[in-house]
């Protein structure tokens, strides 16, 4: 729900795997049982948990995830990334810090926090128990993505929590999808299927359009750009009357 999290979260992702591609990544902390550990860590609301890794050795997930914080840091110093990135790294940083010494720091950024501290403040307020299916409901709430209904964008109403972007940026973000990615082919292809009236279905790698959605437009690279590409298609539809008829099964490759 958090904005902070979310960009924090999907940052450091990228910044890791560019490290990875970049074979920079020089620590092994390859986990001994990765299932486990996850809901072992979901459960540790002190961070202080020990893992075991692989090679028998145990730390933390906040160790663990400074090691990969202090490599980003050196990486970005010496590698071209994007001012995001760079962000997203100093924000990694502050949220370790905060983790490991009072997690507290965080009730306006991180989720978990913040919803801790809205539901403690509930309990305590009406001498209710943590079990009480009224705190269950507002587990539930919290996460509701309606505007109107969702306890998380009461919060943000309210300015209780940090925000990343603006409403305008939001706004223009459903609408303007990132100009490098495949994500800006795929908007313009619904744009052209909707103005001709033309069957489709999509996901992130495939588009299927006709009436028996048998011609399919395979996507596999993210950042394929080519939006000349679904016009052409759009075109090869119109020709052969696609909308009223069917054609054998047709698959073209970006």
């Amino acid at each position: 729900m958090s904005e902070y999290t979310n960009f924090l979260k999907i940052g450091t992702c990228a910044v890791v795997l560019q490290m990875i591609e970049d074979n920079y990544v020089n620590k092994d902390f390859t986990l001994r049982n990765p299932v486990k550990a996850i809901k072992d860590i979901s459960y540790d609301t002190t961070c202080k948990r020990r893992l075991r890794l692989d090679n028998g050795r145990e730390f933390s997930p906040i160790q663990i995830q400074l090691e990969y914080c202090e490599m980003a840091q050196k990486y970005i110093e010496h590698y071209p990334v994007s001012d995001q990135l760079k962000d997203a790294v100093a924000k990694w940083q502050h949220v370790l810090d905060a983790l490991n010494n009072d997690p507290e720091r965080l009730s306006t950024e991180v989720d978990w926090i913040i919803k801790r501290r809205l539901i403690d403040s509930y309990v305590k307020d009406r001498g209710l128990s943590w079990d009480d299916s009224r705190v269950f409901m507002l587990d539930l709430q919290y996460h509701d993505i309606r505007l109107n209904r969702g306890l998380y964008y009461l919060l943000e109403r309210r300015g209780a929590v940090e925000r990343v972007l603006g409403d305008e940026e939001v706004i223009k973000a459903k609408t303007e999808p990132p100009q490098n990615t495949r994500a800006r082919m795929r908007g313009e292809f619904i744009k052209l299927a909707r103005q001709n009236s033309i069957q489709y279905d999509l996901d992130w790698s495939n588009i299927r359009l006709g009436n028996l959605l048998n011609v399919r437009v395979i996507c596999n690279n993210p950042f394929e750009t080519d939006t000349e590409k679904v016009a052409e298609l759009v075109r090869t539809i119109q020709k052969t009357n696609l909308r009223k008829t069917s054609l054998s099964k047709l698959v073209i490759q970006s």
